[in-house]
């Protein structure tokens, strides 16, 4: 029995010589079986892992505020408007901290804290100090701290403020007896002035003579002022 043949094209598209066609046949049917024998395993969909959340832990805390005189906030002090430093104790939890000595600090070439340094907190976990300007010259910006010991854990917190200048202004000597007599005695009064306010705080005032430069006469010390007088 003669085998038939036939010309095939092969998978780069050429034509190849005649085979039989039970060869062909039996080619086509390795193939086939070879490829239906696997399998495909299709692709498995991953779960991005979600991570872990951080956890934070809650601590005490302080608020500071500054005030006026009126009760409205402010951000600086001046000779004449100093201003309430209020802080606000709280623990962990967020609940006040009574019965709790809170301590201030800043700089003291800047500004003053009264009545000290030191102040307790009430039922409400209120400290209140006063901050004033150290000086009727002084001027600039510095920041005011407050700190406390809650439990185990020390807090604090500040809060930055300016102090302003304004021009002094020393009157013109009034003398108490004028012309003066020969081994007589008088007064000499100024009057300083803080923008236009006399000023009632101690300051130093230094008074001079050319008469006491050359022993001829003598200064006693500057009394005590009364509304912005010296003597």
């Amino acid at each position: 029995m003669q085998n038939s043949y036939f010309a095939a094209c092969s998978f780069f598209g050429q034509e190849i010589p005649k085979f039989s066609s039970a060869f062909f046949l039996t080619i086509i049917l390795g193939i086939s079986a070879g490829c239906g024998s696997g399998s495909i395993v299709a692709p498995q969909a991953t779960t991005p892992n979600p991570g872990t959340t951080p956890v934070t832990t809650a601590a005490p805390s302080f608020t500071l505020a500054l005030a006026n005189s009126a009760g409205a906030a402010v951000t600086s002090i001046a000779n004449g408007a100093p201003a309430t430093l209020t802080a606000t104790l709280r623990d962990a939890a967020g609940a006040v901290v009574p019965n709790t000595v809170v301590t201030f600090s800043t700089d003291a070439a800047l500004a003053t804290l009264s009545p000290s340094a030191t102040a307790l907190t009430n039922a409400s976990g209120i400290a209140t100090v006063t901050l004033s300007p150290a000086t009727i010259l002084t001027g600039g910006a510095t920041t005011v701290m407050a700190s406390a010991q809650v439990g185990t854990v020390q807090v604090s917190n500040s809060i930055r403020f300016t102090v302003g200048t304004a021009a002094v202004t020393v009157t013109a000597p009034v003398f108490g007896v004028s012309p003066l007599s020969a081994f007589g005695t008088t007064s000499v009064q100024v009057t300083v002035s803080v923008g236009g306010v006399p000023v009632t705080t101690p300051q130093t005032v230094t008074f001079s003579s050319i008469c006491a430069n050359i022993g001829k006469a003598v200064l006693s010390a500057a009394l005590s002022p009364q509304q912005g007088e010296w003597r």
